[in-house]
């Protein structure tokens, strides 16, 4: 299977079993940081990686890879490429989710502190 393929798979798997969507994810990007470390498959098997872990409940790890590879995308690629607008959709999901987590434990806490 070539590496295209194994992120293509990582990517179909994602919503149902993310672990074995980061295991492939992680050969299909062992292939592309040997090739070209630099190059924008890179980025994009990072963007996926990101996401990957936010769904695997690692938000600390998950939000600088998305952030960054987005970044790298838009600078190898340009804002119009289909591979940089799904970067940003998973940045904006990522950050709306954590938005929302903040909202929570912002209210719970509140919640907590008027309540003897």
């Amino acid at each position: 299977m070539t590496a295209t393929s194994r992120r293509n798979l990582a990517e179909a798997l994602l919503g149902e079993d993310p672990g074995a969507a980061r295991t492939e994810l992680a050969a299909a990007l062992a292939v592309f940081r040997r090739l070209e470390p630099e190059g924008w498959r890179v980025a994009d098997g990072e963007s996926l990686l990101g996401e990957v872990l936010w769904r695997l409940g690692d938000g600390e790890k998950a939000g600088p890879l998305l952030e960054g590879s987005y970044r790298r995308l838009q600078e190898l690629r340009g804002d119009e490429v289909g591979v940089t607008r799904q970067a940003l959709a998973r940045l904006r999901s990522f950050r709306e989710s954590a938005d929302q987590d903040l909202d929570s434990t912002s209210y719970q806490a509140e919640a907590e502190s008027s309540n003897p």
